[in-house]
C-alpha cells in the first residue's frame, strides 16, 4: 500500500532552486491524491537515501501533520527484519480531503539567515551546514554549476552521516547525538540546519530532534539559494585565516 512521495515533484515548479516547499495548496492536493488525510498516521521511508525520507518527514511537520514517523533504517532495515516486501505498481488510492496548516517556526527564509548573521553572537541562534567539510570550506567545488563553495558566515559544519550509524542509514543514538550536537549547538537554543539544497539539512534536523533540540528550523533555500544572491557574504577557509594573521599581527 506505500504510495510514492517524489520530493523533487513534490515541490515548488516556480523556483529557481531546486526541492523548495510547494505552497500549502499544492502540498495538500498532492497528499489528498495519495489517499491521506489529516488524520491518518504516515510512515516515511526511502530505499538507499536517508535523506529524502528526513526531507519528506519535515515537510509533513512544516504543513502541519500531527502522526508522522520516519522508518529507522528505510527500505533495507524493513528487509533485513523479514518485513513483507512486494512488488509492481500500487493500487490507486481513493482520493482523501486534505487542509495543510503551515508551522512557520520550522522553516527559516534567506531573509532572516541574512539577518541571523548580522546579529551579536550572544543573541544568534546557531547555523548548521550538513554539507562536507570540503564543500563547506571551500577547498571542493560545489556539485551545482556556477555556484562557489564556502559558508554562510558563523555557521558551524556538522556533515549530515555523523548523526548515522555507518553502513546502515539509521540514526544514532539519542545519547550518541547529544554528543556530536552539544559541543557546537547547544540543544536549548534556537538551531538552524542548511546543506546544498535543503535536504540533508533534513536529516541534521531529524537528528536534533532526537537529541532532543527544542527550537529547529531547516533553511529550505540552503547554499544553492544563499550562494545565488549577489548580496551574500560568502566565508572560506583561507579568507578567515587571513583575517586571524590580520588580527594576531596587529600591535
Amino acid at each position: 500500500g506505500a504510495q510514492i512521495f517524489d520530493i523533487d515533484t513534490l515541490s515548488d515548479p516556480s523556483s529557481p532552486y531546486p526541492h523548495m516547499l510547494p505552497s500549502p495548496e499544492s502540498f495538500s492536493v498532492a497528499v489528498g491524491r495519495m489517499g491521506i488525510s489529516r488524520d491518518d498516521h504516515v510512515v516515511v521511508y526511502d530505499q538507499s537515501d536517508v535523506a529524502s525520507a528526513a526531507r519528506a518527514f519535515w515537510m509533513f511537520k512544516v504543513f502541519g501533520h500531527a502522526k508522522v514517523s520516519l522508518l529507522d533504517g528505510g527500505w533495507r532495515a524493513w528487509k533485513e527484519s523479514g518485513g513483507q516486501l512486494v512488488s509492481g505498481p500500487s493500487a490507486a488510492p481513493a482520493p482523501k480531503s486534505y487542509h495543510a496548516c503551515p508551522q512557520s517556526r520550522l522553516i527559516i527564509s534567506y531573509d532572516q539567515v541574512v539577518a541571523n548573521t548580522q546579529l551579536p553572537s550572544a543573541e544568534r541562534a546557531i547555523l548548521l551546514d550538513a554539507r562536507s567539510p570540503g564543500r563547506f570550506t571551500g577547498r571542493d567545488p560545489e556539485p551545482r554549476p556556477n555556484i562557489s563553495s564556502g559558508h554562510i558566515p558563523h555557521s558551524i559544519n556538522i556533515p549530515f552521516g555523523r548523526v548515522l550509524e555507518p553502513g546502515t542509514g539509521r540514526y544514532k543514538s539519542s545519547e550518541e547525538l547529544r554528543k556530536i550536537f552539544s559541543p557546537a549547538a547547544p540543544l536549548d537554543q534556537p538551531i538552524m540546519a542548511s546543506c546544498g539544497n535543503g535536504v540533508s539539512a533534513c536529516v541534521l534536523w531529524f537528528g536534533l530532534l532526537r537529541a532532543g533540540a527544542g527550537q529547529v528550523a531547516v533553511y529550505d533555500g540552503s547554499w544553492s539559494e544563499y550562494a545565488a544572491k549577489d548580496a551574500s557574504v560568502i566565508s572560506r577557509e583561507e579568507d578567515e585565516e587571513k583575517d586571524k594573521q590580520a588580527a594576531e599581527s596587529q600591535p
